[in-house]
């Protein structure tokens, strides 16, 4: 990935899962602080989804609270989550439920986090192998574009069917005939 994307899913955490940041969804190593990759993840100790993005020498982890969203997840409910990772405007942006929850201000790395490792969900891919998220999760979607406040909060609402309202069927009138 060397340019902008937007990653959205409904998540409903189940419980606490196992190790510090249960993956979400990513594709990197989990060896080190700055290994070369990207994932979100949800940050155990605070209640938090989280972005890592580094190209192995430079860029941010998932540890350094502004790559964290500012509202917590909800134990047993479905939420809808939206992360963009705005390359060009320097910007990490996290999403609930269709509204903007906050906006990182995050100096992006000018290299690829390309990698060989395949993109998991729900799990880390290497490292100690211990960061397992317990959770449902639907509608997981990666996208290689920066999505507007507007898109993400039309495809939330057209997931809980409020994006078009219908008034109530018109009743039928009888003609005389002439």
């Amino acid at each position: 990935l060397t340019g902008n994307w937007t990653v959205s899913f409904w998540m409903k955490r189940l419980g606490s899962g196992t190790g510090d940041f249960p993956q979400v969804i990513g594709s990197r190593p989990w060896t080190a602080g700055l290994d070369k990759g990207w994932a979100v993840a949800w940050d155990s100790s605070g209640n938090k989804i989280c972005s890592h993005y580094a190209d192995g020498s430079t860029g941010f982890d998932v540890n350094s609270g502004s790559t964290c969203s500012s509202s917590s997840s909800t134990l047993n409910s479905f939420e809808y989550w939206t992360v963009v990772f705005d390359r060009t405007n320097s910007q990490l942006r996290y999403y609930k439920s269709g509204g903007i929850d906050v906006t990182n201000s995050k100096t992006y790395t000018t290299g690829s986090v390309n990698q060989s490792d395949a993109v998991n969900i729900g799990r880390e891919i290497g490292g100690a192998n211990n960061r397992r998220l317990n959770a449902v999760l639907d509608e997981v979607r990666v996208s290689n574009a920066v999505r507007s406040a507007a898109w993400i909060a039309a495809e939330y609402k057209s997931e809980v069917d409020t994006f078009n309202t219908f008034a109530s069927e018109e009743p039928r009138i009888a003609t005389s005939g002439t």
